[in-house]
């Protein structure tokens, strides 16, 4: 985003991105000049239909994803409680397999959670850097449009939860929060089986039974965060979305602070 309160540092900026981005930087003075007709046609116009296309599919893809990986834990949980609560003599012959299948089951609600979580976090960055494109590219365009909000304190909006009246919470935040809490759950709910299924197929000390428990838990959490590394994206090798991300969201910082809770997952 571009800070109306450093018109100097914005100019700056802008040019600088228009230039990354291959697009000539025409500053409108005058909104009745010649100039501002020319831009209608060029690559700035395209380039923000093109933002706010991707950004609204962007948004719908979060969503989409949020069913997919519903439905998965929805399967796991329900595989691991019907196993649960099922009469092992008449399905199994083997207390073994109940508990591995319990361990298996309850791993893979965490780890639908966990994936989940990532995705939520990955779509909200995508989301975001598609609104620094708009907030560059709208100006000579529709104007400060897609930065200019209503104001909370002003138009019958109330932040308390019992109230009806619309407030600027973060749907994408909440959701986040949302996949955040089943993480935690998914792990507590498999390592407490983990332990228990430990337990009762080895006939050790307790100090024994919880040291290897630990040492389970442990390397598959090292496992997890492995994965997580290997997952992230690869933006940091381009110089221009380097430049776009890092010195052009340090410049809106400041000036988004105030608002960024507004922007939501309608």
């Amino acid at each position: 985003m571009c800070d109306s309160n450093e018109p100097v540092k914005q100019d700056d900026i802008r040019e600088a991105y228009f230039d990354k981005m291959g697009i000539p930087f025409c500053k409108v003075e005058n909104e009745n000049t010649d100039s501002n007709e020319n831009v209608q046609d060029s690559k700035q116009m395209l380039a923000l239909e093109k933002a706010h296309d991707i950004r609204k599919f962007e948004i719908e893809l979060f969503w989409k994803r949020g069913t997919y990986f519903w439905a998965f834990i929805l399967a796991s949980y329900t595989a691991y409680f019907f196993t649960l609560s099922f009469n092992k003599e008449n399905l199994f012959s083997s207390e073994i397999i109940i508990l591995v299948l319990l361990c298996v089951t309850s791993f893979l609600g965490f780890f639908f959670s966990y994936s989940w979580l990532l995705v939520n976090k990955g779509s909200k960055y995508w989301q975001k850097n598609w609104e620094l494109h708009i907030d560059c590219l709208e100006q000579e365009i529709t104007g400060n449009l897609h930065k200019t909000f209503l104001d909370t304190a002003k138009n019958g909006c109330e932040s308390s939860p019992f109230s009806v009246a619309p407030y600027d919470y973060s749907v994408s935040k909440v959701t986040t929060i949302g996949s955040l809490v089943m993480t935690v759950l998914g792990f507590c709910i498999f390592a407490m089986q983990l332990f228990f299924t430990v337990g009762a197929l080895l006939s050790v000390p307790m100090e024994i039974h919880l040291a290897i428990s630990l040492a389970i838990v442990v390397f598959l959490c090292l496992g997890i965060a492995a994965m997580t590394e290997w997952l992230k994206g690869n933006v940091h090798s381009s110089n221009e979305i380097h430049f776009i991300r890092h010195e052009l969201g340090n410049v809106a910082a400041d000036s988004s602070n105030s608002n960024n809770g507004n922007r939501q997952n309608n």
